[in-house]
């Protein structure tokens, strides 16, 4: 269903029609830019109440002559901001109708279901995991950190007996929406890190332990951990922006395509911007990580960095050793290192945009084209030098980004674990879980069997979720 409200610029009194696509959010954000002055209008659909807009005015008398048209969707990819010039543009197929002709067979059914679960799961226990992840951090309380704990996940499936139950349970709350998001390529993940560590685990052990040993004494472990759980919750947050950018998954079309005929209307660049800078950044802090375990990989050392490597320290002599990398302050210089010839460089590379995050940083970039989304990045040295990208593809890169955290967490998880293992801690024995997350309900006579869904609430089969080290 299409519902039209008719919204006047409060700063040069054009009009836009907004051509909104009922969906299946609660709430969510709405954003379009005047095809006139180009301000960013911002509003909000509630379920209950209807669209609010926080400095668009809407109007009533619908006899006033129509400048601007653009579709909205809290879920899906709109057609792009046009200037009215006959009236079919006002009439046009709605984004529900256009996704259908693009979207794999059941796409819009599996997005639902991903999300809804996903929100639920956020909007049940977002102040929970913020209080699990401070608490965990803090290691002062550990009776309340269970207690925290015991409020999501279910007493069979995780016990709390030692370190390394409660690392496993802290770890499975931050990662639920990963695991509902990624699917497949979650335990595709999971498999390779445990596939490449065990070799390195069989085969130089003794190099593991110092290089564990050396990010455990430098506080890097804890630090990289910290931030990443901060990232996962503001993330989280802002998640109800990115979902028509999640929604690519399911679509039959490549980036490129969304981006040439498509906008996206939940969200505008000067909300992100910072955003794109901090998960930049973060990723950029952790690089020495997947350097240090590829050193050990392919050179036996977790000091000795590869020959032939772009990083020169002044006098044009290059930097040889992991301990240079990490004291590198210019986290551009980190991202150079990485040119994905290393197997955990592969976690990294690609991912990261050293020139946007610049001209972002330096508010050296062109406003947003308002009919087109585009933001035109300029070089710092050289003006004339410009990256021009969309606001869909920044907010495509911004998920990625976020993805690839999970990545790396994972390894930290991983790195961890191992540690502990090393140290004689094991997991403790796992029970039969019999919980629902959704109900926060028991029924202990019932099984859940390997090809359930899994009572946590991720939207994966038991035994590709808690079950799989049954």
């Amino acid at each position: 269903m299409i519902t039209r409200v008719y919204v006047k610029c409060p700063v040069c009194g054009k009009i836009t029609l907004v051509r909104y696509q009922m969906g299946f959010l609660e709430e969510h954000p709405i954003r379009f830019r005047c095809g006139n002055c180009g301000i960013s209008i911002e509003g909000k659909y509630y379920k209950h109440d209807g669209i609010k807009f926080q400095n668009g005015i809407v109007i009533i008398n619908k006899e006033e002559k129509v400048d601007y048209v653009i579709a909205s969707s809290g879920e899906l990819l709109t057609d792009k901001l046009e200037k009215v010039v006959n009236f079919e543009q006002t009439i046009k197929p709605g984004p529900f109708i256009g996704a259908m002709m693009i979207m794999e067979e059941n796409g819009y059914e599996k997005l639902k279901e991903q999300l809804l679960s996903v929100l639920d799961f956020r909007d049940k226990f977002a102040y929970s995991i913020q209080n699990i992840n401070d608490l965990y951090f803090r290691n002062t309380h550990i009776d309340l950190l269970k207690n925290e704990l015991r409020k999501i996940l279910p007493i069979k499936g995780f016990p709390l007996e030692n370190k390394l139950d409660i690392l496993r349970a802290v770890r499975h709350v931050n990662i639920i929406p990963f695991i509902s998001f990624m699917g497949d390529e979650f335990e595709s993940i999971d498999n390779f890190l445990i596939s490449k560590i065990m070799y390195i685990l069989n085969n130089n052990i003794e190099e593991l332990e110092k290089f564990s040993k050396y990010l455990y004494d430098d506080g890097l472990l804890y630090s990289w951990e910290k931030q990443i759980s901060v990232m996962y919750s503001q993330m989280l947050q802002q998640l109800n922006k990115f979902i028509p950018i999640i929604n690519l998954q399911y679509y039959n079309i490549t980036l490129d395509q969304a981006e040439k005929d498509y906008a996206i209307t939940t969200v505008s660049f000067e909300e992100i911007e910072q955003l794109y800078v901090n998960l930049y950044e973060l990723i950029a802090d952790v690089i020495p990580l997947v350097v240090g375990m590829d050193n050990i990989l392919e050179r036996n050392d977790f000091q000795l960095l590869k020959t032939g490597h772009p990083i020169v320290k002044k006098g044009g002599v290059p930097i040889i050793s992991l301990d240079e990398l990490v004291n590198i302050k210019e986290k551009g210089i980190r991202v150079n290192y990485i040119d994905g010839s290393g197997v955990f460089e592969k976690l990294i590379y690609g991912k990261l945009d050293k020139d946007v995050r610049n001209s972002i940083g330096h508010f050296n970039y062109e406003n947003e084209d308002v009919f087109n989304q585009t933001i035109k990045f300029k070089h710092l040295k050289n003006a004339n030098r410009t990256v021009e990208k969309s606001l869909i593809r920044i907010c495509s890169e911004i998920w990625d980004m976020y993805l690839t955290l999970f990545s790396l967490s994972e390894l930290i998880y991983n790195l961890k674990r191992i540690n502990l293992n090393l140290q004689g801690i094991k997991v403790s024995k796992l029970e039969v879980m019999d919980f629902d997350l959704k109900k926060q309900t028991k029924n202990v006579n019932k099984k859940i069997g390997r090809n359930d869904p899994c009572p946590c609430g991720s939207g994966k089969k038991y035994k590709k979720c808690c079950g799989a080290n049954k």
